[in-house]
């Protein structure tokens, strides 16, 4: 009998899992990008560890609302068709 994958990937945690360099084994590494040196010239980009999410379960899987999922994350992944091309 062959077994089917039946991951659904609409789902945001499978999102997460797949596609989040943060998620670990269900958990958080809370590293996020904040914007430093603003200037006329443009800004540059560093990184931070927020306690707010490292260490702790995924807030995605429990149904919460992630900024670091939300603005980097989501917006890296591709938009999966189905197989038949009519989604």
């Amino acid at each position: 009998m062959i077994r089917l994958n039946q991951t659904d990937y609409s789902k945001p945690q499978t999102k997460a899992k797949l596609h989040c360099a943060n998620w670990v084994n269900g958990n958080c590494l809370g590293i996020c990008f904040v914007k430093t040196n603003e200037d006329l010239e443009g800004y540059d980009v560093g990184h931070i560890i927020d306690k707010k999410y490292a260490g702790k379960p995924c807030v995605v899987e429990t149904g919460d609302e992630c900024p670091y999922f939300s603005e980097i994350v989501k917006k890296g992944i591709p938009e999966i068709k189905s197989i038949r091309g009519r989604k």
